[in-house]
């Protein structure tokens, strides 16, 4: 379903990619699916143009902004890491002065139903969470959630949640995020970086 901001222009058409965009540089699971409009170049090839839309894999929005005759021009808006960019191109080419933080993401939106193994970090004052979905079994998505405060880690907490709890959105500003709670099933062995290997 098209996206109600993604608006072709005329003489376009709506297209969607999934798992990936090798020609804007997502080439990683966790780039679920871009959507673009796009029109018939000179060699009657698909070449994009007109807004521009890169989903993560809860279907929020990684990064925006426009394609003309087949390369980013003007301003796009990236929001994948712990702030909000401001980039601009030019026909293409990246202008790396014009990268500016422009805001920090105030939340995560975690899919539960979908349950795809990727994680993620989130800042709050004098630490950080760090989130990783495991994968399903049956009915559950199990999660893990490591939390460090002035570098000091917690064991890794790890819960088994309903997938028919779906689509939460949970504060970045949370430290303990209570959704979860009656979820808990234990820890698992020491915190740092291992909930980053997929088991």
């Amino acid at each position: 379903m098209a996206d109600s901001t993604c608006h072709c222009p005329r003489g376009t058409e709506y297209a969607v990619e999934g798992n990936g965009d090798s020609e804007a540089g997502y080439d990683q699971p966790q780039s679920v699916r871009i959507e673009y409009c796009r029109k018939r170049g000179a060699k009657r090839s698909w070449v994009r143009q007109g807004p521009c839309i890169v989903r993560g894999p809860n279907d929020e929005r990684y990064e925006e902004g426009q394609y003309v005759d087949g390369q980013r021009d003007g301003v796009w808006i990236d929001r994948r890491g712990m702030y909000v960019y401001r980039e601009v191109y030019d026909r293409g080419q990246y202008l790396r002065d014009s990268i500016r933080v422009v805001g920090t993401p105030d939340s995560v939106t975690i899919d539960f139903c979908n349950c795809r193994v990727h994680g993620g970090l989130t800042y709050q004052p004098l630490g950080s969470s760090t989130w990783h979905l495991r994968g399903a079994t049956g009915d559950t998505c199990v999660v893990l959630l490591d939390h460090a405060i002035e570098g000091a880690h917690d064991p890794v907490s790890v819960y088994h949640v309903p997938r028919s709890l779906g689509r939460v959105t949970l504060s970045n500003s949370t430290q303990n995020w209570t959704v979860l709670k009656p979820y808990f099933v234990g820890t698992e062995g020491e915190a740092y970086n291992e909930w980053f290997i997929a088991r």
